[in-house]
């Protein structure tokens, strides 16, 4: 049949779906990739910085989720929060208070009450972010509890976070508004 084209040996391509890989920062692998080195995120001078490592341990974020992603929430989570809070920190800053922790408020913990409630609203924001992004992709197969995941957990970490913020801010736990 005449001679062959031999093809030199290359090493097999690697394949983006390999189980060991990880593929939109999950692991198919089965097992854990390993925790992510808790940062800080610095805020505004007004408000405390953010450190991932207290969110992912007090909101028990899978390890599975990227470090970016959880960042990336964390940050959209502080701005949207500073936002609902600016106008009640104008007030704060026209009265002399430079950063929240210097606002007289009880102290719990060696910590502000209106700090560790700033913390919760940013956190229980960017947990509500983080399942809403999450929700499709099954985690655990068997053992998943659809209703840690679902739209009314989400719903209840948004609730969590603006109550919070109306805490800080003053004004009533409950809103009315006109539909």
């Amino acid at each position: 049949m005449g001679d062959r084209l031999k093809v030199p040996d290359r090493p097999a391509p690697t394949d983006p779906l390999r189980e060991d890989r990880l593929v939109s920062g999950y692991s198919f692998a089965g097992g854990s990739p390993a925790p992510a080195e808790p940062v800080t995120l610095t805020n505004v001078a007004f408000f405390p910085d953010i450190d991932t490592g207290e969110f992912l341990t007090l909101y028990r974020i899978p390890t599975e989720i990227d470090a970016q992603i959880i960042e990336h929430q964390l940050l959209q989570a502080m701005t949207r929060t500073n936002h609902s809070l600016q106008t009640w920190r104008a007030t704060q800053e026209s009265e002399g208070h430079t950063a929240l922790s210097d606002v007289p408020a009880e102290s719990l913990g060696n910590e502000s009450e209106l700090v560790r409630l700033y913390k919760r609203a940013v956190m229980c924001e960017a947990k509500a972010e983080l399942l809403k992004e999450t929700e499709t992709v099954d985690r655990r197969a068997v053992a998943e509890n659809a209703a840690k995941a679902g739209e009314e957990t989400e719903d209840k970490y948004r609730e969590f976070a603006a109550e919070a913020i109306r805490v800080i801010a003053g004004l009533n736990r409950i809103g009315v508004a006109l539909i």
